[in-house]
């Protein structure tokens, strides 16, 4: 429960005045404005104001990037200041009874028609009902070619609205009739966007034959349409399996031979909101969690906030060509907004408010989204055995190549780890990828490293700052600090497991121990001790386990599962006895 407010603080409407005045008038940087409300705000209060600009943040993005979107398919340039709502209203079909809504299902799922593009979700602000439908707007893309007069008109999309919960509804249901040889995987993110960028694109782009849906603007709409909690969660889980469906038949001719649709999320701002519907909805397709240190991604997010630049793509995300695939460039929802921010608030750790105050905002708000997606993974985990979230846990200190750092190792196995991360992404586990594709995906590793190395290079953490930011993450009781490796993060090896193998013993500065489990020997005579079986952490890497402590004694191994950092819950973060 918030503490209660202070009659003699200062109110959040005239602090947050007073910001914008200093602001405008340049007189005060933001950060130095921030510093200021630490001081004289409570840390329930500082977040509440923090929450407001991050809300402003989202809602402004997504509506600049959505009114471009519809600026485009309006035959226009791609440019906000260009959409014209009166033209929208007028050039767009509302459809509103069944066999409207069959007929718009039928030509999506004609093959010899184009597929429609999700342009938003969205309310209708000429819908005047007390409760306001949601609308699903999308848009067909023109022929090809075309000149002279007729240009601008061909240029236009066909567009229709059409409401999002009876339309999906009929899609889901055609879309589970119809067999499909394609496979989608999902990449969600705890790394500011890291992840995201490196594993989308190096499996999109080595010639696996892998098409690459890339943080589009519609999943954040969606995530924030769940996230309000005003339809319900079966029947959002039903929309997001035909969305996603539909944005994968989309690029049907872009997918090769892997016959493999990436979906990346935006940033890791919607991953806590929308990992437990995509795990429902497609629980048999491929996920894949890459996280990183907390400091990492918050690095990485000042250097995104600061205006650096992003990998730009050697090809359209989608792979193909055209006005669609234009669309889905711009479709791209910046991640400077996407990985530096929660969607939702954190709610599961207790007194996080004071942890925050102790952080300037653009460490604050990063690390409060990492946090979020490491915390959804982690209870996911938790509940393994009722929910089948078997995701392939990606660290990014393994794919970048970093060593030295506890939990990275030594010796540097970024190409094992991509040739894992390919097999499994692309679906070829039962054989090596091929070596023109092996040898392109290590060009594409190697150059968008670079870049994203490049990124972040002036961005610097002092040693307060890093230990600010651990403090942080330790008062998630599942995390010891940042640095350290997530349960079930897939160790690069040729006989790579989505389950570890091993337990551990002893403490972070003496290093670990490993120790059999009596239950799990057990279990491993009673029905074999096969990947599916197995607990704990892989020792195949220096340095991986320095994060795992002894099971106390009487804890059962239920809850040895649901710890998947050291769960400070149940196990001391450094062992005493160690210190004796």
């Amino acid at each position: 429960m918030a503490e209660a407010l202070d009659p003699s603080a200062p109110s959040l409407a005239a602090v947050a005045l007073a910001t914008s005045a200093a602001i405008f008038l340049g007189t005060v940087p933001l950060l130095q404005m921030d510093a200021v409300s630490r001081l004289v705000l409570s840390p329930d209060r500082l977040r509440a104001k923090r929450r407001s600009e991050q809300t402003y943040r989202f809602r402004k993005a997504l509506d600049v990037k959505t009114a471009e979107l519809r600026s485009y398919v309006q035959g226009n340039e791609p440019s906000a200041f260009k959409y014209n709502p009166k033209e929208e209203e007028l050039g767009t079909d509302l459809l509103t009874k069944e066999e409207e809504y069959d007929a718009l299902v039928g030509e999506i799922l004609d093959k010899t028609k184009q597929t429609p593009s999700i342009v938003a979700i969205d309310q209708d602000p000429q819908d005047e009902r007390s409760t306001r439908e949601w609308y699903l707007w999308l848009a067909f893309p023109p022929e090809e070619g075309g000149g002279g007069s007729e240009e601008k008109a061909k240029n236009k999309w066909r567009r229709v609205q059409v409401p999002l919960i009876p339309l999906t509804q009929k899609l889901a249901d055609k879309f589970e009739d119809a067999l499909s040889s394609t496979a989608l995987c999902f990449v969600t993110d705890a790394s500011g966007g890291l992840g995201s960028e490196i594993v989308g694109r190096t499996a999109a782009e080595c010639g696996a034959g892998a098409a690459l849906i890339k943080e589009p603007a519609w999943i954040l709409s969606f995530a924030s349409l769940v996230a309000s909690n005003v339809l319900s969660k079966s029947k959002m889980e039903r929309a997001l399996f035909a969305l996603c469906r539909l944005d994968a038949w989309r690029v049907r001719d872009s997918v090769g031979e892997c016959r493999t649709v990436i979906f990346t999320l935006p940033g890791q701002s919607c991953s806590p909101t929308l990992t437990p519907l995509l795990q429902k909805a497609f629980p048999h397709e491929r996920h894949v969690f890459a996280y990183d240190s907390c400091a990492e991604a918050i690095r990485r997010g000042i250097a995104l906030r600061r205006g650096g630049k992003r990998p730009s793509a050697a090809a359209a995300p989608d792979g193909g060509t055209g006005n669609a695939s234009v669309f889905a460039e711009i479709a791209v929802m910046p991640q400077a907004v996407t990985a530096t921010a929660p969607l939702s608030p954190l709610r599961t750790v207790s007194k996080i408010a004071n942890a925050l105050a102790t952080l300037p905002t653009d460490h604050a708000d990063t690390a409060e989204a990492w946090m979020a997606s490491i915390d959804r993974v982690l209870s996911m985990k938790a509940d393994e055995a009722d929910n089948g979230y078997l995701p392939f846990v990606c660290r990014m200190g393994f794919l970048m190549g970093r060593t030295g750092q506890l939990g990275n190792g030594d010796v540097d196995v970024s190409e094992l780890a991509l040739t894992n991360v390919l097999q499994y992404v692309t679906g070829t586990r039962s054989r090596p990828p091929k070596a023109e594709v092996l040898d392109a995906a290590r060009e594409v590793l190697r150059a968008m490293k670079e870049e994203c190395e490049a990124l972040v290079v002036d961005v610097k953490l002092t040693d307060a700052q890093v230990k600010a930011v651990e403090d942080f993450a330790f008062e998630h009781k599942g995390i010891l600090i940042q640095d350290k490796t997530l349960l079930d993060t897939v160790q690069p090896k040729k006989e790579w497991s989505l389950k570890a193998a091993k337990k551990l013993t002893g403490c972070a500065c003496c290093g670990p121990e490993e120790e059999e489990d009596e239950d799990e020997a057990g279990a491993g005579a009673a029905g074999g001790a096969g990947p599916s079986n197995a607990r704990g952490i892989d020792m195949s890497v220096p340095g991986a386990g320095a994060i795992g402590l002894k099971q106390r004694t009487g804890a059962s191994s239920s809850s040895a599962r649901r710890s998947s950092y050291v769960d400070g819950k149940s196990t001391f973060a450094f062992d005493p006895t160690k210190f004796s």
